[in-house]
């Protein structure tokens, strides 16, 4: 595990740690609040809240309340494509996608089993 910035037994998590909770549906993985109209179930305590992202090159926030994405911790080494997941308000999955480093994705720490 990679520990990165996260605290003292907790590590970032893999783009196949993101992919597994994709069996628990996207439902499981969202907060009841804030998502508009509706949020999740979140039976798996992921708590994933609609924060959106910053866009750096745009220079504000954007799709808050719809909308949200987290890192992975697979990057490319030239610092232009990282691996992400994201959740929509209406799909079904949670959803991987490669991007460029400069835009302000939320950061989830998973504790380790003990």
């Amino acid at each position: 595990h990679i520990q990165g910035i996260c605290p003292e037994g907790w590590y970032l998590p893999t783009p196949e740690k993101y992919e597994s909770l994709n069996s628990h549906g996207v439902d499981a993985l969202k907060s009841p609040l804030y998502w508009i109209p509706s949020g999740g179930s979140n039976t798996t305590d992921f708590s994933a809240l609609p924060a959106g992202f910053y866009n750096g090159v745009q220079n504000r926030y954007e799709g808050l309340l719809g909308e949200t994405y987290f890192w992975s911790t697979q990057g490319v080494k030239s610092g232009i494509s990282i691996s992400s997941f994201y959740i929509i308000l209406d799909c079904n999955e949670l959803l991987e996608t490669h991007v460029y480093e400069g835009l302000g994705y939320s950061v989830r720490c998973i504790k380790e089993k003990e």
